[in-house]
């Protein structure tokens, strides 16, 4: 399932990913090459759970990241909109749109203005816990 926005942004409903852009159970390209931009709640669960594999990236080098975490949201975003110029990046030169992927486990967005949605309340003196992995793998090819 993922969050349906409007034209805001804003989480609207909770919705299927079947027949979606975000439609991620078979493994497909995304990125500039996609025709499908990307910014988007994944719902993996209800609320926190035990960690859990949750995605995996494999590149065309054969390199793969798989990420594990305890949240309830994965939020997925192609880095259209990058653009730093004139600020440099890691290898000297600006980062330009599509210059990555964010994966972003964490709470659903709008939790705290949704009944509906795992809560995110903490208590003042309540203790926050959140656990995410991320496995880097090269493989030989």
């Amino acid at each position: 399932q993922y969050l349906q926005l409007d034209h805001a942004n804003i989480p609207m409903q909770i919705a299927t990913v079947a027949d979606t852009k975000i439609d991620f159970r078979d493994p497909r390209m995304v990125g500039a090459q996609s025709p499908d931009r990307i910014d988007n709640n994944l719902c993996l669960t209800g609320g926190k759970t035990a960690l859990r594999q949750v995605a995996k990236l494999v590149g065309q080098s054969g390199t793969s990241l798989t990420i594990e975490t305890t949240e309830p949201g994965l939020q997925v975003y192609d880095a259209e909109h990058v653009a730093t110029a004139p600020f440099k990046g890691h290898a000297g030169q600006p980062y330009r749109p599509f210059s990555g992927i964010a994966l972003e486990a964490q709470g659903w967005p709008d939790a705290p203005n949704r009944d509906d949605f795992p809560s995110v309340y903490l208590t003042a003196g309540g203790v926050y816990e959140s656990k995410t992995r991320w496995h880097l793998r090269r493989d030989a090819k």
